[in-house]
C-alpha cells in the first residue's frame, strides 16, 4: 500500500479539504493571480519527508501539512485551527486508521507568516503501514471452533 496515496485518499475524502487541495493546485498553476479578490483563497499543502524520528517504525514517512490563509484575513486566523480539526477527523487519529497507522508529531500554536501573502498553521505527522498479521504456529480446523467436547460432555454440565 502506498503511504502517500492513502493519506490523500483520507484528505480528498472531506469536502473542504478537497477543495483547499485544489485551491493550492489552483495556485500553482497561474490561475489564482497575486492581486484582487481571486487571491483571497485559502489553501493546503502538504509535505512529504522519511522519517526522521527514532521511536518512528523504519518504514514511517512524515508528512508537513499547512493550513494557509490570506494576510489580508489575519484576523480570521480561527479558520486555521477549523481546518486542523478536520485534517485530523480525516486523518482518523482515533486508531481506525486500517493499515496505516498515523501519529500526531506536533503542533504550530502560534500563526506563522509566510512570504508576502499568506499566514499559515502546521501540523506534524508520522505514517506506517501497520504490521501484517501473522498465521498461527499451528493450523486451525475452523470447524472445530464452538463445537461439543471430544468426549461429549455438554460445556458448563457436569
Amino acid at each position: 500500500m502506498d503511504l502517500r496515496l492513502a493519506v490523500f485518499e483520507r484528505l480528498a475524502g472531506d469536502d473542504v479539504l478537497r477543495r483547499l487541495l485544489v485551491n493550492y493546485a489552483d495556485r500553482l498553476d497561474d490561475r489564482v493571480g497575486t492581486n484582487g479578490p481571486a487571491s483571497d483563497t485559502c489553501y493546503l499543502t502538504v509535505e512529504w519527508s522519511a522519517g526522521d524520528r527514532a521511536d518512528a517504525p523504519p518504514d514511517a514517512e512524515s508528512v508537513l501539512v499547512r493550513a494557509h490563509m490570506p494576510r489580508s484575513r489575519a484576523e480570521e486566523h480561527w479558520y486555521l485551527d477549523v481546518v486542523l480539526r478536520r485534517l485530523d477527523a480525516a486523518l482518523d487519529l482515533d486508531g481506525t486508521n486500517g493499515p496505516v497507522q498515523i501519529m500526531r508529531r506536533r503542533t504550530s500554536t502560534e500563526v506563522i507568516e509566510s512570504g508576502a501573502d499568506t499566514i499559515f498553521k502546521a501540523r506534524s505527522y508520522d505514517v506506517a503501514l501497520l504490521p501484517e498479521r501473522s498465521a498461527l504456529p499451528f493450523p486451525v480446523d475452523p470447524g472445530t471452533i464452538g463445537s461439543a467436547p471430544p468426549d461429549g460432555a455438554t460445556p458448563g454440565r457436569r
